[in-house]
């Protein structure tokens, strides 16, 4: 009864400022809420560039192409998965995003609208197992007061 596999997400390969900043968010913020939210709601979220769909789960659904007007596919991928009654699954090993070159302004246009999806799209449950593993906002703290 699985038709999806999401794996939770980290990054590797910066050789940029921009870059490293994209690969440390992935890896201290989205895998771990990934981790958090199973862990704690018990809930398995798909990150696009994670995922894979059995052929027959996504056909039923309608293929991508059904997916088109959604801003978080992927979320509502593995909602309709779950809507059919068949199951997604987080596996344990990472899927590692290779981010290289990129620029810092980039890096926060990207979580600018991720943060808007992530606020309107889960459940508040969900939002905060994911803050409770987000270093960032501690982190932006501790160098305030220092």
């Amino acid at each position: 009864d699985v038709a999806c596999v999401a794996n939770p997400v980290s990054g590797w390969g910066h050789r940029s400022f921009g870059a490293l900043l994209d690969n440390l968010h992935l890896a201290a913020g989205i895998g771990p809420g990934q981790v958090a939210a199973k862990l704690l709601v018990s809930r398995d979220l798909v990150i696009g560039k994670s995922m894979t769909l059995r052929r027959s789960a996504l056909d039923a659904m309608g293929g991508f192409g059904a997916f088109g007007d959604y801003a978080a596919e992927d979320f509502a991928i593995g909602q309709a998965v779950r809507w059919s009654g068949q199951r997604t699954v987080l596996a344990r090993h990472p899927v590692w995003n290779v981010a290289v070159d990129r620029t810092v302004r980039s890096f926060f246009d990207r979580y600018r609208r991720w943060a808007v999806l992530q606020r309107t799209g889960v459940t508040l449950p969900m939002s905060l197992a994911h803050g409770l593993v987000n270093p960032w906002p501690l982190t932006v703290i501790a160098a305030v007061l220092t």
